[in-house]
């Protein structure tokens, strides 16, 4: 069904306010993406495929009333190495609110417009859509409980062979070493979410690198990370591993 449209006719309708609702089943597939097309008010509304949506409507003109004013797009969420696709629309949500996406991990597409542009990396990525409250409707991807989540679909780039779609995690706290003999310096706890070569950097606020840069290899897990060789004093902290890459601030007491 990916790269498909399905037309809704309606007919026969009176005016006044209705409310459209879309509950999908055995639709949530990898790899695939949809959209509520609303020609009348030219709006594009993304649609989560595990839980649905309920969309607000009025008619009240004939122009309003036409049956082919609804249509619902489908792509396919796998792109080409490099390629630009229209796949985002930037206004939705009935009153043209503004929608904004997240990547899970930044460099290996950007956002141009209501298109995704692939960089040169096969991975695959996860990519939030969210749009603020109105008067009258929810926040995108707004459950049950009230809590905002947006929607979040998967973005396969090529053969998707790296997967990024659980971000880069840094966890800063004060912690009691298991070395030296219940020593209790401060430290750095790091949790990785795959193995691989880590860069650690040390930089000062001003972003001056103040020790030796820390290359190593590092299995997925928590890794800790001493502070025994920085003064008391405000720092960063810069993890890379591959593309990813986090930069924190915190205070050694």
């Amino acid at each position: 069904m990916a790269d498909d449209t399905l037309f809704l006719k309606i007919s026969g309708m009176k005016a006044r306010p209705y409310r459209l609702n879309i509950q999908p089943e055995n639709m949530a597939k990898p790899g695939l993406m949809a959209w509520l097309v609303d020609k009348f008010t030219e709006t594009s509304t993304p649609i989560d495929l595990l839980t649905g949506l309920i969309y607000n409507f009025d008619i009240s003109t004939n122009p309003s009333a036409v049956p082919d004013r609804f249509m619902i797009v489908f792509k396919n969420a796998t792109v080409a190495l490099g390629s630009t696709t229209d796949m985002l629309p930037d206004t939705t949500l009935y009153e043209r609110a503004p929608v904004t996406y997240t990547f899970s991990n930044e460099g290996y597409a950007t956002i141009s417009g209501t298109n995704l542009v692939a960089g040169t990396t096969d991975v695959k990525i996860n990519i939030t859509a969210n749009s603020p409250e109105t008067d009258n409707y929810e926040a995108l991807g707004t459950d049950n409980s009230g809590v905002v989540k947006g929607i979040t679909k998967t973005i396969t780039i090529g053969t998707g062979a790296l997967d990024m779609t659980t971000p880069l995690a840094i966890n800063i706290s004060n912690i009691l070493t298991p070395f030296k003999l219940g020593a209790t310096p401060e430290g750095i706890r790091l949790s990785l979410q795959s193995s691989g070569l880590v860069s650690i950097q040390f930089l000062d606020l001003a972003g001056r690198e103040i020790s030796n840069r820390l290359s190593q290899k590092m299995t997925a897990g928590d890794h800790w990370v001493s502070l025994n060789h920085l003064k008391s004093g405000a720092y960063l902290i810069r993890v890379k591993q591959g593309m990813k890459s986090r930069t924190v601030q915190f205070i050694k007491n």
